[in-house]
């Protein structure tokens, strides 16, 4: 059954092209997987929806809005410089988005914004089954399921801890990094580098309000580089687009490239790349190509600090310190470093995997048929974690008192269950994080089920696989199990009758009782 994926990102000369970029990058792979994947994108000054049409994609389009200046900004925008880019409050996105969306109601909303936050995702949560961010800041609270973050921090295992709910699965790391397939293929037929310097590529983004490419073009003009070949590239809706045509105009052993198309073949031709931080960093890294970074917004300042700090690349700290004297004397630095240059190229291809990419798209529109499940018992840190999905609608909805759970009753209860002799609390974990859990109540002559799966991994056959790797435990929790679904829990039942349960109806509660007695020979369906 094909997945209806909607994908909500922006593009501007504020904004710059990354987030739409990468987000075109992820909508491709899961279309190539059977998805039906569209976009909502606003019409900003700069925005990239007619290349969203280009490649094949719907694009819902939300209303341009003229920019709120600083002063005018509303009180809630004061959380973040980020949140003007929205241009309009979150609420009336939201609205926006719904409208958009009609009767569409999406298997994935995927999300990449720094504007937007739970606020909006709490307001879309009825109209999409699961929610995704992608997101590098971890500075605001999000609702959801999935969170990717492909950056690289020393700190990026705990960064998102207290800002999104422990039921998240977070895929952390350039491990996960959007890479375009043209980028794999560029990989198989990597030439082997030597760490001397004949090319240099430029590119600092589709917008580059501020001309560093110019900035960086001019330092290149330098006589002491003039025997090196540079490559030029700028988005076609490059502010400053004039500005560089006219320079680099005539000038011998200077292409310039606009809006290409052949970012892989270009890194793969260079020999050293001077750029911003962001999506492209990884693209660099994994290709081999070593680089002087130059961040141009304060997002791209940590992941670039730390890298450098790893020596994967060179920073020269943000755009607005730098000077074309001081650009050059890096330049002509690492020309005299062929054996550093390599090193780079060497450390920074180890660290980018597009592996990662496949366990995304997996998780998303497939099955998860490499997943790999481990169980162990469940402790007080994980009291949190149980509230969340036990206060999720679907269970609550499939649960025989089906009110919301207090945060205070809920302390109660797992402390008393945790002490409980007779009740085993299980959490099922794969390589992705925590998957589910399975209660058994009673003692080992019979005991009594009861199980759920978190909301992401929902419709992948994960219910199933939790309940066999339980029944089939060394030794057996119990030689008898039974448990009690609600008519209309289709899902549920479905699974008791396909591991072998026999099936009674129980009239006074509008449910089904079932009965595994549990042999010698016992084997799953």
């Amino acid at each position: 059954m094909s997945r209806h994926i909607i994908i909500r990102a922006d593009a501007s000369t504020r904004i710059g092209s990354g987030h739409v970029m990468r987000c075109l990058t992820l909508a491709q792979e899961l279309r190539d997987a059977g998805a039906a994947v569209s976009f909502i994108s606003r019409v900003h000054p700069g925005n990239l929806n007619d290349l969203i049409r280009e490649k094949g994609f719907h694009c819902y389009e939300l209303p341009e809005v003229e920019v709120i200046e600083p002063a005018q900004q509303l009180v809630e925008d004061s959380r973040s410089q980020y949140a003007s880019w929205l241009v309009v409050s979150q609420q009336q996105d939201a609205r926006e988005t719904i409208e958009a969306l009609g009767e569409v109601r999406a298997d994935w909303l995927i999300l990449d914004h720094y504007g937007l936050d739970e606020e909006w995702e709490t307001l879309l949560r009825p109209h999409a089954t699961k929610i995704m961010v992608i997101d590098d800041l971890a500075d605001r609270r999000h609702d959801c399921d999935l969170l990717l973050d492909q950056n690289f921090f020393t700190d990026g295992q705990k960064r998102y801890d207290d800002v999104v709910p422990p039921s998240c699965t977070k895929l952390l790391g350039p491990k996960y990094a959007l890479l375009r397939k043209e980028f794999g293929e560029a990989r198989k037929n990597i030439r082997e580098r030597t760490g001397e310097v004949k090319r240099v590529l430029v590119f600092f983004g589709g917008s580059d309000p501020e001309n560093i490419t110019g900035l960086a073009v001019e330092a290149l003009l330098d006589p002491e580089l003039h025997h090196l070949h540079v490559d030029v590239v700028i988005g076609a809706q490059n502010p400053n687009r004039e500005a560089v045509e006219k320079l680099v105009q005539d000038r011998h052993g200077i292409t310039l490239h606009i809006q290409a198309s052949n970012m892989a073949e270009l890194m793969s031709n260079a020999d050293l790349s001077i750029g911003a931080g962001g999506s492209t960093t990884w693209e660099r890294l994994y290709i081999g190509l070593p680089g002087i970074v130059i961040p141009i917004a304060k997002n791209q300042i940590p992941s670039t600090t730390d890298l450098c700090d790893l020596g994967v690349i060179m920073s020269l700290g943000q755009d607005g310190k730098i000077s074309k004297k001081r650009l050059k004397e890096v330049v002509l630095l690492l020309l005299a470093k062929p054996d550093y240059l390599l090193e780079m190229s060497q450390i920074g291809m180890k660290m980018v995997s597009c592996y990662g990419v496949k366990d995304l798209i997996e998780l998303i529109s497939g099955e998860l048929n490499e997943i790999e499940l481990t169980h162990r018992k469940a402790t007080l840190t994980d009291c949190r974690l149980y509230w969340h999905w036990a206060n999720d609608p679907e269970v609550r909805r499939s649960a025989f008192n089906s009110e919301p759970i207090s945060w205070e009753k809920h302390q109660e209860w797992f402390a008393a269950r945790l002490s409980d002799p007779n009740s085993i609390l299980l959490i099922f974990e794969s390589q992705y994080g925590p998957i589910g859990h399975i209660r058994l109540d009673g003692g080992a002559a019979q005991r009594t089920i009861s199980y759920s799966v978190a909301r992401q991994y929902r419709g992948k056959g994960i219910g199933k696989k939790i309940m066999s790797e339980m029944i089939a435990a060394s030794p057996p929790f119990a030689r008898r199990f039974l448990a009690e679904v609600k008519k209309e829990n289709l899902a549920s039942a479905n699974i008791f009758e396909k591991l072998g349960f026999q099936r009674t109806e129980l009239l006074e509660k509008n449910a089904y009782t079932f009965t595994l007695e549990l042999g010698d020979t016992y084997k799953a369906a």
